[in-house]
């Protein structure tokens, strides 16, 4: 069954990933580097989960007005995320593979915290545009809507 879409554009710390946290209940806590697509869905179990995947864009050599995405890898190919903290990890780690489409995404979601940080650090101070875009598949139990996908943009 469809359900809203929404995205969110403004600039930064114009509360667009705060208002994307009281929906979702995931508050990353920095600001957002890279487009998110947040699928938020109710769990038909008692059970929450997420799912994360990163996609990137190109633009085409022969047509600048047409974007190539390729199809987004599965971060979570071991089984879904299971608890928020979980998630909170894997998406410092999906932020870096988003800045990163050349490097191998099995040596960063390696990473220790320690580097996770020094290269998200990297990232920040670099205020290069990301290729990449990541995907969130929330399952959430006694959500109160059947589901809404939320497109929350990097502010200027």
């Amino acid at each position: 069954m469809p359900h809203p879409k929404i995205v969110l554009v403004g600039p930064t710390a114009s509360g667009k990933s705060t208002l994307v946290a009281s929906i979702s209940g995931i508050l990353i806590g920095t600001r957002t580097t890279c487009p998110f697509e947040w699928n938020i869905c109710r769990s038909d179990t008692d059970t929450w989960s997420a799912e994360v995947s990163v996609g990137y864009h190109f633009r085409t050599l022969f047509d600048s007005k047409r974007l190539l995405v390729h199809g987004a890898t599965s971060l979570t190919e071991d089984g879904p995320c299971s608890t928020p903290v979980q998630l909170l990890r894997l998406l410092g780690r999906a932020q870096i593979i988003a800045f990163s489409p050349f490097q191998d995404p099995v040596a960063i979601l390696s990473m220790d915290d320690e580097a996770v940080s020094r290269n998200y650090s990297e990232i920040l101070l670099s205020s290069l545009p990301s290729k990449g875009v990541i995907y969130v598949d929330l399952m959430v139990p006694g959500f109160t809507s059947r589901g809404i996908t939320i497109v929350d943009l990097p502010g200027k």
